[in-house]
């Protein structure tokens, strides 16, 4: 499995909270982050995650907006410039600290840039900053939601900056419609990520002649007309591809299911796909996207734990990274026939593997086995030393860079 499907699915609330909180003494700084990430977190946990000695999990603290505004106050003055960027891009964060940070000439230009295209910083800042001579001020600045309209009405009219009025959401109605006409391909490219453009005139986007206004098209979708729907597979591909992945309405991404193999494996990963969809998707041909299901978040667990006796190797391997796939299927994958499905189940360092795992994965026939056990966090430092005079030099090689191997280890640099 991989670290990377666990933390995501830990930081977007797919663990449930009491299992998360658990995790928040991990010593893995990048699961401590993930857990501080979450808005349903308690604030006593969050409290003490402030004063955590990483760096990330502090980022992720300053970046939640269910942060008291105390902590955000105090991290907005931490030594890390990350971290005052994530309190100057958190709209919990006070108004007169984001003014503070927006303003502050001696700061990072990320930081005062983060506090500019925030929608809590005081309007009379935003119009500061795109009345002054920075670009790069004034565009955060321009596209800030909070901006006025006023504003908004003279940056369309430049030709200049209509672009970064044609991303931004709260400009008119009548504007953004005049913008899908525009005859700039980057205007319309802007204006085609709008999340307040209306769905038919987004839907017109997805028609245009450019395949890369069709995709952002498509990515930008939440909903379209009905009639639209209806002949979605008349829609360019680069937008029906575009839109597998979106987080568009049920019934759009539910017109997909029969669609191309390419879209149909990018339908199947996306996690606001309705179950019954994914079910659909589970019994495809296409074993690329049976993948796609089997490690996909929002997959019922008892549809990822059917794939993962996939006959596919591919989809059993995928099927290894759902984050509540039952430790008995997991422990069954680990000692699966097919090497590739046994290394996906210890790759990436993802804390659930327990020791008995990793143990035989470090004695595991298969080197690309034991190079993933070599590799990750949790390996117990006796497997290191072992591995650490493996036979394989890559395996050797990962073992003698891991910070739990033993110093007084061997290590064999020789080739084979």
């Amino acid at each position: 499995m991989t670290v990377g499907m666990f933390i995501t699915s830990l930081r977007d609330s797919t663990v449930p909270i009491d299992d998360a909180v658990g995790w928040a003494d991990a010593p893995e700084a990048m699961v401590r982050a993930a857990v501080a990430a979450r808005e349903d977190m308690p604030v006593l946990v969050l409290e003490r995650l402030a004063d955590d000695p990483s760096e990330s999990v502090a980022c992720s603290v300053a970046g939640n907006r269910a942060t008291p505004d105390a902590v955000l106050e105090r991290l907005a003055g931490h030594a890390s410039s990350s971290v005052r960027s994530a309190a100057a891009a958190n709209p919990a964060t006070p108004p007169p600290t984001l003014a503070h940070l927006a303003r502050d000439t001696s700061e990072v230009p990320a930081v005062t840039l983060a506090a500019l295209a925030n929608p809590s910083t005081p309007i009379e800042v935003l119009i500061a900053a795109i009345a002054g001579t920075d670009p790069a001020r004034r565009s955060r600045a321009a596209c800030n939601p909070a901006c006025p309209p006023a504003v908004l009405r003279r940056l369309a009219a430049d030709s200049g900056t209509a672009h970064l009025a044609a991303l931004n959401p709260a400009t008119p109605a009548e504007i953004l419609a005049a913008f899908v006409r525009d005859h700039d391909v980057a205007v319309r490219r802007c204006v085609a990520a709008n999340p307040s453009l209306s769905p038919e005139l987004r839907a017109r986007l997805g028609r245009d002649p450019y395949p890369s206004i069709q995709r952002v098209a498509g990515e930008h979708t939440s909903d379209l007309p009905g009639s639209v729907v209806d002949a979605l597979h008349t829609m360019p591909l680069d937008f029906r591809h575009a839109l597998a992945g979106a987080p568009a309405a049920a019934a759009v991404l539910a017109r997909l299911a029969g669609d191309t193999s390419a879209v149909t494996a990018a339908l199947a990963r996306n996690r606001s796909a309705p179950a019954d969809v994914l079910r659909t998707l589970a019994a495809s041909p296409d074993p690329t996207t049976r993948a796609g299901v089997a490690q996909n978040p929002a997959c019922p667990a008892s549809l990822a734990d059917r794939l993962a006796s996939d006959i596919h190797p591919a989809v059993r391997a995928a099927a290894a990274d759902h984050p509540r796939l039952p430790g008995t299927t997991l422990a069954r994958l680990a000692a699966d026939p097919d090497p590739r499905v046994r290394a996906r189940v210890v790759s990436g360092g993802d804390p659930r593997c327990d020791e008995a795992t990793l143990r035989r994965a470090g004695a595991d026939p298969d080197p690309k086995v034991r190079v993933a056990a070599a590799l990750h966090a949790r390996t117990p430092p006796d497997v290191l030393t072992a591995l650490a005079i493996d036979r394989n030099r890559a395996v050797r090689q990962a073992a003698a860079h891991h910070p739990a191997l033993p110093a007084n280890a061997n290590v064999v640099t020789r080739h084979p």
